[in-house]
């Protein structure tokens, strides 16, 4: 009954799925490996499913929801654990260095919403060290299988490159649609993005990203014409000729590139 309540108070605009299974609510907890010294973030709370299970594991719980219909059951949740805050707030728009607070240390554990993942998950990346250890994240499959890609296969991409920059990615476990009310029409699954201390490379310009994102947006033709694409100071024919010197091959494709190698290739064009 109360499934079927929360069914009907649901809105589409927001993306939301509730994940409901219990073995799977445990084991995202399982996997974050709390304790009474653990501080986490979760994001989108929803009805407190797994808001609950984080405060019987933590030490403190700060817990984010936009919808207000989910306010009133919150709330009675933060009267019922003294380690939980509540806050009604799009995460978007929400000072993170001004909500966690002392900085660094948190993990995140979440079931974020479908359609805005990777706008929070840049958001979460670009805070980094200062805030957090880990995030844990239940994400469509196709995402979570995009962020943790090697290079030369089918999801690689940008973001694959910018994740791997900031966190060392895996994907923990699978979850069937049928474990979330409504049940989306793909499955999902549970995701760790250990923040790094420090880059494994290191690039001299901050429009690194930009430069790898032009790369893929030309993924289907050669290195030198992707790389000429994406910086066009020097002129596709001229690359054809430098890239070797550089270590790379002309002909290959943008997608066979590891994270250092991009990196490399961007810190070499700035030097030319």
């Amino acid at each position: 009954m109360q499934n079927k309540k929360i069914k009907n108070t649901l809105k589409k605009s927001l993306g939301q799925h509730i994940l409901k299974d219990r073995d799977c609510l445990e084991r995202i907890v399982g996997c974050a490996g709390l304790s009474e010294n653990s501080r986490v973030l979760e994001i989108g709370a929803g009805p407190g499913n797994l808001t609950t299970m984080l405060c019987d594991a933590a030490g403190e719980v700060i817990a984010v929801e936009l919808d207000r219909d989910f306010m009133e059951r919150l709330h009675r949740l933060e009267n019922t654990y003294d380690n939980l805050h509540v806050i009604h707030a799009d995460i978007l728009g929400l000072d993170l260095f001004e909500t966690l607070k002392p900085p660094g240390g948190w993990a995140v554990v979440a079931n974020l919403p479908y359609q805005i993942t990777t706008k929070i998950l840049l958001k979460l990346l670009s805070a980094g060290r200062e805030l957090f250890t880990d995030l844990f994240l239940t994400v469509q499959k196709e995402v979570g299988e995009r962020l943790c890609s090697p290079p030369g296969s089918k999801r690689y991409g940008a973001i694959s490159v910018y994740t791997y920059y900031k966190a060392a990615p895996e994907i923990l476990f699978d979850i069937p649609a049928e474990a979330f009310t409504p049940p989306p029409r793909v499955d999902s699954c549970l995701i760790r993005l250990a923040i790094r201390d420090k880059p494994p490379f290191e690039v001299e310009d901050e429009n690194f990203f930009n430069f790898v994102r032009a790369c893929f947006s030309q993924r289907r033709k050669k290195l030198a014409n992707a790389a000429g694409h994406a910086w066009p100071k020097i002129k596709t024919g001229e690359l054809r000729s430098i890239l070797p010197g550089w270590g790379f091959d002309p002909s290959a494709r943008p997608e066979t590139l590891s994270p250092e190698d991009f990196g490399r290739l961007y810190n070499n064009l700035l030097k030319s």
